[in-house]
């Protein structure tokens, strides 16, 4: 009994250590936010966003999946081995990422001359990924806490000052690049070293879901989300999907603050569970309950309150937003539940399965935007469809998990 109170614990005093961590960066940012808006315009943060945009769809794939890795084997040394392969592959994709860029500028793109500098961000994002993962390995939650706390402190002071001496567009690119640098300077890494392909090889072959149905998953799902506020203004206006995208920020910026962190020492501590030939059923219950528990006020305040509350924060003209959210709510709820153990088919080794799984999904998503627009015409109703669909499938995602942390799994 002592041990297993422990155990829960540790769980939370870790949660909690992450959720510090990002909340503090958070709320760094939204206290300097509108001094930022008032040194850059819109069209500067319009290049940024399409910037970061390019960089996003790159650094999901950057070290070929293989920072998610790092967790699974039961020996530090392989693990090591992994990481350095990870270090590798990213370098190489960064380069080829900076030598594009290149070509497509002298070869007559019109490109901003800022993007060469995204095989760099590329490069420290993917970097970032790996010393995360290996510091969620090694238990060491603090130190992502205080990265997180320092990227964002880094990222403000540089905006700054790049937006005081009016260096607008190349201040956002450049304070947020630097503070990837500064943040990954913070984890306890021996330097990096790489390896040459015949270490590489047998490495990739191990792993080697990772790279041919994880990494197309993860494309699947951003492209899926890019696609959401694609078809959005095509069936309705630009309106439309200003109040979406803003009920959608609202409503993940809770979710998101605490449902990463416990999926994070989540998958630390069902992969150690598996290491050491233990049930992992217990874990994933004790997980969805908690959950469950800490996402419940979202939904039923948003039911209950959304439109009032979101006219009266806000103000009028985002009561629509607050309706949406009200719809939304309870798919953003059973997801924000599967987040947090959706890193178990990685651990036993069903990424095959998920990717098919994840398509269907990002399928029915499309499907059911296209009926509402095409047939329905009724957006709030579409919403709610939508909704109720995807929080059925998120159900059902979450009970194939129960299923096989009931089976005795282990990675090969």
């Amino acid at each position: 009994m002592l041990k297993k109170a422990l155990t829960k614990s540790e769980f939370t005093k870790n949660v909690a250590t992450l959720v510090t961590g990002t909340a503090v960066a958070q709320v760094l940012t939204f206290a300097f936010s509108p001094i930022v808006s008032r040194l850059y315009s819109p069209a500067d943060f319009g290049f940024f966003a399409l910037f970061m945009s390019v960089v996003s769809a790159i650094s999901v794939i950057v070290c070929g999946r293989l920072e998610l890795a790092i967790m699974l084997p039961k020996s530090d040394d392989e693990a090591v081995l992994v990481k350095q392969s990870a270090y590798t592959i990213c370098i190489l994709l960064s380069l080829l990422t900076f030598v594009t860029t290149l070509l497509l500028t002298l070869f007559g793109f019109k490109l901003n001359t800022l993007f060469l500098l995204s095989g760099l961000m590329t490069l420290f994002t993917g970097f970032y990924q790996i010393n995360s993962n290996w510091s969620i390995r090694k238990k060491d939650f603090k130190v992502i806490a205080k990265s997180r706390i320092i990227n964002s402190f880094s990222n403000l002071f540089t905006s700054l000052s790049f937006g005081y001496f009016k260096m607008l567009s190349v201040g956002l690119v450049f304070s947020n690049i630097f503070a990837q640098y500064i943040s990954n300077s913070f984890f306890k890494a021996k330097g990096i070293k790489l390896v040459g392909f015949k270490t590489l090889k047998p490495v990739l072959f191990k792993y080697k879901n990772f790279l041919a149905f994880n990494s197309l998953q993860a494309l699947s799902d951003m492209f899926m989300i890019n696609s959401i506020y694609f078809l959005i203004p095509i069936f309705f206006d630009n309106s439309t999907l200003g109040l979406f995208s803003f009920a959608m920020r609202i409503l993940q910026a809770p979710m998101s603050l605490i449902g990463s962190s416990i999926a994070q020492v989540f998958y630390q501590q069902s992969s150690e569970y598996v290491h050491e030939q233990k049930q992992t059923f217990p874990l994933i219950k004790s997980t969805i309950i908690k959950s469950g528990i800490v996402a419940l006020p979202v939904p039923i305040i948003l039911f209950l309150f959304g439109p009032e509350m979101f006219a009266f924060i806000f103000g009028e003209n985002w009561r629509t937003a607050g309706v949406y959210a009200k719809f939304l709510a309870p798919w953003l709820y059973f997801d924000f539940i599967r987040a947090t153990i959706s890193q178990y088919p990685i651990i036993v080794n069903r990424q095959k399965k998920m990717f098919f799984i994840s398509i269907i999904g990002n399928l029915l998503i499309a499907l059911i935007l296209m009926y509402v627009g095409l047939v329905l015409k009724n957006v709030e109703i579409g919403f709610l469809i939508l909704s109720l669909i995807m929080s059925m499938f998120s159900l059902i995602i979450i009970v194939w998990i129960i299923s096989l942390s009931k089976v005795k799994n282990a990675f090969s």
